[in-house]
């Protein structure tokens, strides 16, 4: 599997799923999203990481927010660009794990699975640290991730090689076919469509991350965990929780 973790083509994710994006993800953050970021935003700037077509982005402009943002993709900053608002963001066309941009920022959101779209532990620790850099005393880093992801139990004939289930409907089949790498926790997956006779991938290579990694990973970078929700209506999360929302605060500097 190491192969399809080595492509240094960090743009190849957005072209394979910019134009399905907003129908899968939804064209924008739901309102009880978009009040506790802009919350914890305060009025300050905002850093988004992996700003796909501006879901979170655009509708945090339009509360009069200053929000900047990283995405590699040609194929969604064209997306960006083509809605309401989306001329008012700075977009950083970079990798955002070392984030090369000045200033501090009061939130950088990192949300839709962004964790998991980093190739190696080594990448998600240094994004940390580089995120805990760029922010402000007081200021929020804000993880979305889900709990559970499609991990093979390698009690099977295939191994490391799964495949589940996501969706069925009288028209469509949704497919996770999973290759699983327990040894460094990566994962190449193909998300299949099958729909009216056409088959569509959309590969997705990712390196899975519990909570308690993250929290290791934001301690070590001197944050502290601020809130952890199950949702954006700000439940607290349990054992059953599918989703968690972890808001990591910089401490004031004495």
């Amino acid at each position: 599997m190491t192969e399809r973790f080595d492509d240094p083509d960090r743009t190849a994710w957005g072209s394979y799923w910019a134009d399905v994006h907003d129908e899968w993800m939804g064209a924008e953050i739901d309102q009880d999203c978009l009040l506790a970021l802009k919350e914890l935003a305060n009025g300050g700037p905002v850093l988004e990481l992996g700003i796909g077509t501006g879901r979170v982005a655009i509708p945090l402009v339009l509360t009069g927010l200053t929000v900047h943002g990283f995405e590699t993709s040609p194929a969604m900053i064209e997306k960006l660009r083509e809605k309401p608002g989306g001329d008012q963001i700075r977009v950083i066309q970079e990798n955002y794990v070392d984030m090369n941009v000045e200033g501090k920022y009061r939130l950088i959101p990192w949300i839709d699975w962004g964790p998991f779209l980093l190739h190696s532990q080594e990448e998600q620790v240094r994004c940390v640290q580089n995120a805990a850099d760029h922010l402000e005393d007081g200021g929020f880093l804000v993880v979305e991730m889900p709990t559970r992801v499609p991990i093979p139990d390698n009690q099977g004939p295939n191994g490391s090689e799964h495949l589940l289930i996501e969706s069925i409907t009288s028209t469509s089949v949704g497919l996770w076919a999973v290759d699983y790498n327990p040894l460094d926790q990566t994962l190449f997956t193909q998300q299949i469509l099958l729909e009216n006779g056409s088959v569509r991938l959309q590969p997705v290579p990712m390196r899975y991350v519990s909570p308690a990694e993250i929290d290791l990973m934001a301690r070590m970078a001197g944050l502290k965990l601020k809130h952890r929700w199950s949702n954006w209506q700000r439940a607290a999360m349990t054992s059953e929780s599918s989703t968690h929302i972890s808001v990591y605060e910089k401490p004031a500097q004495p």
